[in-house]
């Protein structure tokens, strides 16, 4: 878990990439992730509420597949705001 320099919302300003999630082999919802990678492992961001588990597949309109092998949160002012999926 990380603390976050400004609100979660603000990193959502950018050009988003859209995200279907797969979850037993059907697709649950769909999802935007700012284009960016940490240095602490390949991973995609969403908004907290996002529904992502261990296990889902997140797939791009190109039909990249990531498969989320971990799942973590980053804070901003103690209050959880972020979901990073780690593939």
């Amino acid at each position: 878990m990380a603390s976050l320099p400004i609100p979660a919302k603000m990193f959502f300003s950018f050009d988003l990439v859209t995200y279907s999630i797969k979850r037993d082999s059907k697709i649950i919802a769909s999802a935007q992730d700012p284009p960016n990678r940490g240095s602490s492992g390949a991973y995609i961001s969403f908004l907290i509420g996002t529904d992502i588990d261990i296990n889902d597949v997140l797939i791009t309109a190109d039909d990249e597949n990531f498969n989320v092998t971990r799942v973590s949160y980053d804070t901003y002012n103690g209050k959880q705001e972020l979901i990073k999926a780690y593939y």
